[in-house]
């Protein structure tokens, strides 16, 4: 799907800014700490925000590319077939675990609209924003996988 790998590659250039900005933040802070002896009071804040933003794009792209922590060992002992339902009801569960970050995710960001930080003036709500955001691209992700994982036949199959 032209439109997930779209999506994708702007989550993966998104994720490498935010490494990016997060080893400058961190860089400036050491600096202003250290050498100019003037701390620096939104840089700590910021790097926190990016990192919350990375991991839960980062979480994103792992759906997508089927890099999901499992432990494949009792997996390993069924045969092809049984192997591939195991693998459907794992991206159900993780479809499942979208929903519930979708639906409690965005209700959070909503009402954490109405807090400030304290250090940049955000609204916390847009931090939190990345909550449902992920939810909803691991959603589709999931989906995807799961159309994959049908399509395939169990001969085929990892």
């Amino acid at each position: 799907m032209k439109l997930l790998e779209w999506i994708n590659k702007i989550l993966e250039i998104i994720t490498s800014l935010s490494v990016g900005v997060i080893t400058v933040l961190v860089l400036v802070q050491v600096l202003f700490r250290y050498v100019l002896q003037t701390p620096l009071t939104s840089s700590e804040e910021l790097t926190r925000y990016c990192l919350i933003w990375l991991v839960l794009l980062g979480f994103s792209i792992l759906v997508r590319k089927n890099k999901n922590i499992s432990v494949t060992y009792f997996q390993e002992l069924f045969s092809k077939r049984i192997q591939k339902v195991f693998r459907i009801v794992v991206h159900f569960i993780v479809a499942f675990f979208c929903i519930v970050l979708i639906y409690f995710g965005f209700d959070l960001s909503m009402k954490a609209m109405i807090q400030v930080t304290p250090a940049t003036g955000f609204r916390m709500g847009y931090v939190d924003l990345v909550i449902p955001i992920s939810g909803a691209i691991s959603l589709l992700f999931t989906l995807e996988n799961i159309v994959n994982e049908i399509k395939v036949k169990p001969e085929e199959s990892r």
